[in-house]
């Protein structure tokens, strides 16, 4: 029978990953910029405070964003998903008492996280157009749980009819 390798190395390097966590580092500034700019409710002072917000907002997002997609999730599935826009305008707010020179506030609390996601969203895609990995490792994981399926159904009819 043939083997399927467990795990399969990916060729891209780190430098790859570090390249695109700041491409989207940066979209995520320019989202906030580009909202500032329509003056729906985000004042942003400057490019550094953009910086920092958005780096702020991709900790607590990493943090926190687990357990509080866990708690609200009835009220994202009532919202059919802008509870999630609502929760991210919520952690801008947050982060916006913290850091000086942003002030967040009426429809600026959906439209931007709605235009982040939008330009991040874009953004990642566009990135991994190229990216076959991520299909052919789900088809791996597929197959590897498919034999293991099979093996087990051999070795349990062969315990069964032997004993």
């Amino acid at each position: 029978m043939s083997e399927i390798p467990l795990q399969r190395k990916d060729k891209r390097s780190r430098i790859f990953w570090i390249q695109r966590t700041v491409i989207l580092w940066l979209g995520g500034v320019l989202g906030f910029m580009l909202i500032d700019y329509l003056d729906v409710g985000l004042k942003v002072n400057s490019w550094e405070t953009a910086f920092v917000v958005v780096a702020l907002l991709g900790i607590l997002n990493a943090l926190f964003w687990p357990l509080l997609s866990r708690i609200f999730l009835p009220f994202m599935v009532f919202t059919v998903g802008l509870g999630s826009l609502l929760l991210n305008g919520f952690l801008i707010w947050i982060i916006s008492n913290f850091v000086p020179g942003i002030t967040i506030g009426g429809s600026a609390l959906i439209l931007a996280p709605l235009g982040i996601t939008l330009i991040t969203t874009t953004l990642s895609s566009l990135l991994t157009l190229d990216d076959d990995a991520s299909y052919y490792r789900t088809v791996l994981r597929r197959r590897i749980k498919e034999s293991e399926g099979k093996e087990f159904k051999k070795k349990a009819r062969h315990y069964i009819f032997r004993n």
